[in-house]
């Protein structure tokens, strides 16, 4: 039906695509991006000021993503790539899916040129029952929204 309103995009399964490394995860955060107001002052022929606001850089957030702690290596060997100063190969386009119940992608956004600028490893606590998990930061240099 035509207009009809749909239904909110469920947060809960979600995956990353980064040419060859390909993981499902828990969260992910800081998908956002903003424009630069540049002020130009001016004076009109009657002498008044006024300021005229343009748009300039734009810019991204770092893409923070969680997931539960697996021996999954894939992630750490990517950060490793940037450890050793492999930032060319450490490069790499990316698609972020998010997937309905029945499984079909609801929404997904490319990430171009991303790297790993930081990892964080599981807490381990021996008194505690919380799942170990890790966490990737990707800095890029822009999202685009494909779906």
């Amino acid at each position: 039906m035509a207009g009809a309103p749909k239904d909110p995009l469920s947060g809960f399964h979600f995956g990353l695509d980064a040419q060859g490394i390909n993981a499902f995860f828990t969260e992910l955060s800081g998908m956002d991006s903003k424009t630069q107001s540049i002020e130009n002052h001016h004076v009109d022929n009657a002498g008044m000021h006024y300021i005229l606001k343009t748009p300039g850089n734009s810019q991204w957030g770092d893409l923070t993503l969680k997931r539960l702690y697996t021996d999954d290596q894939q992630l750490w060997n990517w950060r490793q790539q940037v450890i050793d100063g492999d930032i060319k190969g450490a490069r790499r386009d990316c698609s972020i899916s998010a997937y309905n119940t029945m499984g079909a992608i609801e929404m997904q956004i490319t990430v171009k040129d991303a790297w790993p600028s930081a990892y964080t490893g599981p807490s381990l606590n021996a008194k505690g029952n919380d799942a170990a998990t890790e966490q990737i930061t990707l800095t890029h240099h822009g999202i685009k929204r494909i779906k």
